[in-house]
């Protein structure tokens, strides 16, 4: 009974953690839904669940450091909005699997993993046309920039990715994310 119950709770969590960046962006913007999606004044926001994976996009700060011409921002913006309503029908297609998975779930009938098949389906769909949407989109930006923005941007993100290399050799890989690599400090104690 307890391993069911922690079950039945375990799954509740992990349907809750696609909800957690809109709720995180809803809070910090004061419940304004129109603050969550694109920034103001040129920026450059993903809105909904942001680019490649449902966080918070890195977009906007690679943009930043493009140092976008008014007339480039004004493209970006158009091909962010463009790709929008597809974007948002995908997310709602994962909403209604998703809740339709809940309401299977915390029922009282008996439930088995064929029971849930055709949700995962749709949701494993709609992460996939997502996907590809965010990548036509990010495809259609940097055409957008010139080599020297390109140049820019490329710089930018390898100073990313040391940061990061140096952050996994600071802290160790997160736990569950498979063995540390060969040359890895060994895990504080703890």
């Amino acid at each position: 009974m307890k391993h069911k119950l922690g079950l039945v709770l375990a799954v509740a969590a992990l349907l809750m953690l696609p909800l957690m960046p809109r709720l995180a962006r809803a809070q910090m913007h004061g419940g304004d839904p129109k603050s969550c999606g694109m920034m103001s004044s040129g920026g450059m926001g993903m809105g909904r669940g942001g680019m490649m994976g449902g966080g918070m996009s890195p977009l906007p700060i690679f943009l930043r450091a493009a140092d976008l011409t008014p007339a480039q921002q004004d493209q970006v913006n158009k091909i962010l909005l463009d790709n929008r309503t597809a974007t948002q029908g995908q997310f709602e297609q994962m909403h209604s699997a998703r809740e339709a998975i809940a309401a299977k779930l915390f029922s009282t009938g008996p439930v088995t993993a064929n029971d849930l098949s055709a949700q995962t389906q749709q949701i494993a769909q709609a992460q996939q046309q997502m996907l590809q949407n965010e990548l036509n989109m990010a495809l259609q930006v940097r055409a957008v920039l010139t080599p020297a923005q390109l140049k820019k941007v490329s710089q930018l993100h390898a100073k990313f990715e040391s940061l990061h290399k140096q952050m996994r050799a600071l802290m160790g890989p997160p736990p569950g994310d498979g063995p540390p690599p060969p040359d890895a400090p060994p895990p504080p104690p703890g």
